[in-house]
């Protein structure tokens, strides 16, 4: 990522350099160099640094999602904008800042705004042709750290057919008398049917990822004695939607691994508006944790994970207070 940026800021740095010295050798074809030379050409270039870098937000935001035809109607104005400033420049701003020098565009107001859209231009294919090898390598960073945990998940995990087949005749041997410890039974069942299953795809639908984590939540309630500091909340109708799977439960695996055991008080709500899906969480925290909740290498394996999946998509905020630990995950789930 670092080296990433510094290529960005070498490559916008040459880009600059360039246009300084093809401007430069065309307001002095007499090779007879002097300091009105380098003023005018500097003059010259503040319209042509605005509209390349307002060309180069206006392309970040329709990435983001605004829309084709806000993209068109900003460029329109970046344009116009760069018009006034060129103008501004030569009329009043090379006079206030170097009024022992006469400096005057020497161009017409159409060759002005051809100027200003090539810049517009020069400024979105900057922008696109990052954002395409960015986009790469976070697709070739995501295949990777996806192969990794394949060949982590073959070397720990049992033949799945035989673990489900012994849950199923532990199932059987238990007296129909004991409902709570069959039902406890199926719930392990069905979580690990989905982990071993349902989570090779690359999206699973979210009532399925919201299951498995109330059936997580059921089975880690066992530990503890009094299971009415354990509250769960749902709001909106989740059906239709997916989700990339096993990114939701990470957060509440932090909740029962942090917790007070002694007294845990967990809450966990999920939220469903407008294609936003909004989970938030709470727990007590014990002396012995309250140094781990913000470092863990879950929640930092969840922030990489959005960064590769939901780009500019999400939001993940942490905080803790008064021996409480709070998390809020956003996604826009459209």
């Amino acid at each position: 990522m670092r080296y990433r940026r510094l290529l960005v800021g070498v490559a916008h740095i040459c880009f600059w350099c360039l246009s300084l010295f093809i401007f430069f050798r065309l307001f002095t074809s007499d090779y007879e160099n002097g300091l009105i030379d380098y003023l005018h050409t500097f003059i010259f270039h503040l319209p042509l640094l605005f509209s390349f870098y307002a060309s180069y937000y206006a392309a970040q935001l329709y990435i983001k999602g605004s829309g084709l035809a806000r993209l068109l109607l900003m460029i329109f104005v970046v344009n116009g904008c760069g018009y006034l400033i060129h103008h501004l420049s030569f009329g009043y701003v090379a006079d206030i800042l170097f009024s022992e020098f006469y400096l005057a565009s020497t161009y017409s107001s159409i060759e002005v705004l051809q100027f200003n859209a090539l810049y517009t231009l020069f400024g979105i294919l900057i922008f696109f042709t990052f954002s395409w090898f960015s986009l790469k390598e976070r697709q070739l960073s995501l295949l990777e750290e996806n192969n990794q945990i394949k060949i982590r998940e073959l070397k720990n995990q049992m033949n799945p057919h035989f673990l489900m087949n012994s849950l199923n005749n532990i199932y059987s041997f238990i007296e129909p008398k004991n409902k709570p410890a069959q039902d406890y039974l199926m719930s392990l069942s069905d979580s690990l049917r989905y982990m071993l299953y349902d989570t090779e795809e690359d999206k699973v639908l979210l009532q399925k990822e919201i299951d498995y984590i109330e059936n997580y939540i059921t089975l880690e309630s066992l530990r503890f004695e009094n299971r009415s500091d354990i509250q769960v909340d749902k709001e909106g109708l989740m059906e239709g939607y997916v989700i990339s799977p096993l990114l939701l439960i990470v957060l509440v695996e932090n909740c029962f691994k942090h917790c007070n055991k002694e007294s845990p008080k967990i809450t966990i709500s999920l939220a469903l508006e407008e294609n936003k899906l909004t989970m938030a969480t709470e727990n007590k925290v014990s002396e012995v944790n309250q140094s781990d909740t913000e470092h863990g290498i879950g929640l930092q394996n969840l922030r990489n994970r959005l960064q590769l999946i939901y780009p500019g998509k999400h939001i993940l905020v942490t905080h803790s207070k008064s021996a409480m630990y709070y998390t809020t995950l956003t996604i826009d789930l459209s």
